[in-house]
């Protein structure tokens, strides 16, 4: 706004001392009009010569007054609009540093955003949910069908973790007593609770480890068995999209007898 209002006071300037220095020809040539041509192109040039200083003094008076006007304002403006190009140029090369690249995967014709194994890209809430479904699935199993149950939860775990903790099951005796008692294995859980998380010692891989309070209840054909307390302790792991597109998978899980 300021800027327009300084070049209008410019243009209006221009045009009155064009104006001015018409009407002082013209008065000038009025009064030499009855000398002699010679006489005349001689007092031309001495007026043009005497207006000159004048129409200079002018001219500096108007600009002046139009700088001391509007300048400082103008000034002011400028330097404000180049200001906020500066911190938005910086802010911009702030963020591109800070963002990290996120690369894009396809799996069954979905789209995945994939993060690094060292970021969690989980809140622990979230994975504390997946562990707690997970290990609901995994230890609810009944005499018929617990190898196929078993065998549907496999993708849950890393290749490590489910090697452990089928170990567990067959080192209990659970499995037998399963197979050869024609049990039903009832689990019940409550909230667990965050021991720790980060990245594990020497590597990149982001982790969590939780323990999760759980019963036990085996039921038979013709009896049941009293519940039994147990802390399950799961680590989840992040793992590449390329083998879970969820990237978490159980690490570990152990079944401890929980003592009051």
């Amino acid at each position: 706004m300021y800027t327009s209002l300084f070049i209008n006071d410019l243009r209006d300037f221009l045009t009155q001392t064009f104006e001015k220095r018409n009407s002082m020809k013209t008065q000038n040539g009025e009064n030499i009009m009855d000398q002699t041509d010679s006489d005349q192109n001689s007092v031309v040039d001495d007026d043009s010569n005497a207006l000159a200083p004048a129409l200079a003094e002018e001219s500096n008076r108007t600009v002046q007054e139009i700088v001391s006007k509007h300048g400082l304002k103008v000034i002011l403006i400028q330097t404000l609009i180049i200001l906020v190009a500066i911190i938005i140029i910086g802010l911009q090369g702030y963020w591109l540093h800070q963002k990290k690249i996120k690369y894009i995967a396809t799996n069954g014709g979905m789209i995945t955003e994939v993060h690094p194994t060292d970021e969690p890209a989980y809140t622990a809430e979230e994975v504390m949910d997946f562990a707690n479904r997970t290990m609901i699935k995994s230890l609810s199993l009944n005499f018929v069908n617990y190898e196929n149950q078993l065998t549907s939860v496999r993708g849950d775990f890393s290749a490590e973790g489910y090697v452990s903790f089928r170990k567990v099951l067959s080192d209990s005796g659970l499995l037998k007593d399963i197979s050869e008692k024609r049990l039903n294995v009832k689990l019940s859980t409550t909230p667990g609770t965050l021991i720790t998380e980060g990245l594990i010692r020497g590597t990149k891989t982001y982790a969590w480890q939780y323990r999760i309070p759980v019963t036990v209840q085996l039921v038979g054909q013709a009896q049941d068995y009293r519940p039994q307390p147990y802390d399950l302790m799961v680590q989840v792991r992040r793992v590449k999209e390329d083998e879970d597109p969820r990237g978490i998978q159980v690490a570990q899980a152990i079944l401890k007898p929980r003592n009051y």
